[in-house]
């Protein structure tokens, strides 16, 4: 950005009441909110100095505009530069925007924390109230349909519903162990898928890939990216479901 070229002595009056009241208005403060301000400064200002100051109608002292300069947040060189209220209010608006912009940003931030939030939370309802239902009913099989239908809707959430176990007095380290071995299981389901493969589609395969499922049906934990995709595979849930099914069964009535 180019510097402000200084005014000459002639129009410095006339521009800086120009200057101040853009500065003013871009504070939203009236002119009697400005003259309280500068009271609480110090200064013998009303609403008509403010006023006279504006229409370059009274002579300022440097400690005015310094004052100003702070209750504006505005650089004294702003005031005595030589752009126009015009370049004055197109910087206020891109200031403006790039303030608005931050609040967009941290508002769909915040949105994407609530969203997850309640994701967890509705995960972790449907599986409540599917082990009251099993602790009513003593029918597992309802149990098992529901949870494989939780864990087709919800994923990884129902694993972190670890208030839910707890209550239920599921270890946790069971539950951990129950996706470890699905897991396992979705990654076995994927080498097999792999070998009934012709030789050209098994050439399409990334060998990188091959190489991190074989590692996860050995039973070596995935990497991330590794896990979100077998949990997408329908062998993961079914295996999950009965897993979890069991630690139910094992323990709601034990």
């Amino acid at each position: 950005m180019a510097q402000a070229q200084v005014l000459p002595i002639a129009d410095v009056p006339r521009a800086f009441g120009a200057r101040l009241r853009a500065a003013r208005q871009e504070a939203e403060l009236s002119q009697d909110g400005l003259a309280r301000a500068m009271a609480a400064c110090g200064f013998n200002w009303r609403q008509t100095t403010v006023a006279k100051t504006e229409a370059a109608d009274r002579p300022v002292l440097f400690a005015e505009v310094v004052a100003l300069s702070r209750i504006l947040e505005t650089g004294i060189d702003e005031f005595l530069s030589e752009t126009t209220p015009l370049d004055s209010l197109l910087a206020g608006i891109q200031r403006s925007a790039l303030e608005r912009g931050k609040d967009v940003h941290n508002a769909e931030q915040a949105l994407q924390i609530a969203r997850w939030n309640l994701h967890n939370v509705e995960a972790g309802l449907r599986l409540t109230q599917a082990i009251y239902a099993y602790r009513r009913d003593s029918d597992s099989g309802p149990l098992r349909a529901d949870i494989e239908l939780i864990l087709e809707q919800y994923g990884e959430a129902v694993i972190r519903a670890y208030a839910v176990y707890e209550a239920a007095r599921i270890p946790i380290p069971r539950v951990v162990d129950a996706e470890a071995k699905a897991l396992q299981e979705a990654a076995r389901g994927e080498l097999a898928r792999f070998n009934r493969l012709s030789e050209s589609d098994m050439e399409s395969e990334s060998g990188e890939w091959l190489l991190a499922v074989a590692s996860a049906a050995e039973g070596n934990k995935p990497v991330a990216a590794i896990r979100d995709q077998l949990s997408l595979e329908n062998g993961y849930r079914v295996h999950l479901a009965e897993l979890l099914t069991d630690l139910v069964v094992e323990y709601v009535h034990a």
